[in-house]
């Protein structure tokens, strides 16, 4: 049976890290069914479908495997990004052939060219004039305003802005994006709401923020972004 098996959304929603146990994954299941029980919540029936055959998905993988989806297997390093083949550790202090220049030779070199690259940069600035001279405090204010800017969720944000704070989200509907057990309103292509899960928390300074009761109309409603 073909069933959706990307255990990375399993972990997003669950709040947890690939490496963790199996125990913590059982708890962390029990706590988030509880939150997105259609008895509790609205509108997360499909969501708690799918973390259920993720769940069960990854158990069986526990049952096979003797771990969790994305764990180490057994005897690995705990670090196996920082891990190191034995060859690779061999040749890198192996003795040096001494069948090329020596390290006196390559800085010599390395400093001439880089006498070469300077001249020619400086000749280059001076045909091209005042006009090519370039203000890097003004070429980089206004990338540092829109991040300063993009830390916090705000009311009346577009969807590019909450994608580029939160990422992707989870499902996405024209007036609702979910973001595991949080989720972001949108009214006139803009933020009116949102609700931050301990769960999975969202970039904002209030858990919850309920849009309007009868939320003014578009002159032209659209999805969002």
């Amino acid at each position: 049976m073909a069933i959706d098996t990307d255990f990375a959304i399993l972990y997003h929603i669950l709040g947890l890290a690939p490496g963790c146990g199996v125990d913590e994954l059982r708890r962390a299941y029990r706590r988030t069914v509880r939150t997105l029980h259609p008895d509790r919540t609205h509108g997360h029936l499909d969501e708690l479908e799918r973390l259920n055959a993720l769940y069960v998905a990854a158990l069986d993988f526990h049952r096979r495997h003797q771990r969790l989806p994305g764990a180490l297997p057994a005897g690995l390093p705990r670090h196996a990004d920082r891990y190191t083949p034995a060859h690779t550790v061999t040749a890198a202090f192996s003795p040096p052939i001494n069948d090329g220049p020596t390290g006196t030779h390559l800085s010599l070199i390395a400093l001439l060219l880089g006498a070469l690259f300077a001249a020619l940069t400086w000749g280059l600035a001076i045909e091209q004039g005042p006009a090519a001279t370039t203000t890097p405090s003004a070429a980089t204010a206004a990338p540092a305003t829109l991040a300063a800017a993009s830390l916090q969720l705000a009311p009346g944000m577009n969807g590019d802005l909450v994608r580029r704070i939160e990422g992707l989200p989870i499902r996405a509907k024209a007036d609702h994006w979910d973001y595991g057990p949080s989720w972001v309103a949108f009214h006139c292509d803009a933020v009116s709401g949102w609700y931050s899960s301990p769960l999975r928390p969202l970039h904002v300074r209030r858990d919850r923020l309920d849009p309007p009761t009868t939320p003014p109309r578009c002159d032209a409603p659209s999805t969002p972004d």
